[in-house]
């Protein structure tokens, strides 16, 4: 179960990875991901809804992630969730 105690713990480890969309002082969106065997995964992925630029942020923050694994040289296992989403954009998925 991922309560604050995992999360501090799991940073403080450096096993998770949190990065952050910051806009005149204000956090808008955030990302958490592990890395294990070469592959990248994502738990947290988070935005307030009701931001104007919604849409926005959800791409800017996935986009974060890929540029992230693309640097460190890892496959970007998105999992199965929003498949109507990943669909539109194209996705192929795989047996895990």
């Amino acid at each position: 179960q991922f309560n604050r105690n995992y999360i501090e713990h799991a940073m403080e480890q450096g096993l998770l990875h949190i990065r952050a969309l910051k806009a005149n002082g204000t956090i808008d969106g955030v990302v958490g991901f592990f890395e294990r065997s070469g592959i990248m995964m994502c738990p947290f992925l988070g935005y307030d809804k009701n931001h104007p630029n919604n849409g926005t942020l959800y791409r800017l923050l996935s986009t974060t992630l890929l540029l992230e694994a693309k640097e460190r040289g890892l496959i970007f296992n998105q999992s199965a969730g929003a498949s109507f989403y990943k669909k539109t954009r194209r996705a192929e998925g795989c047996i895990e």
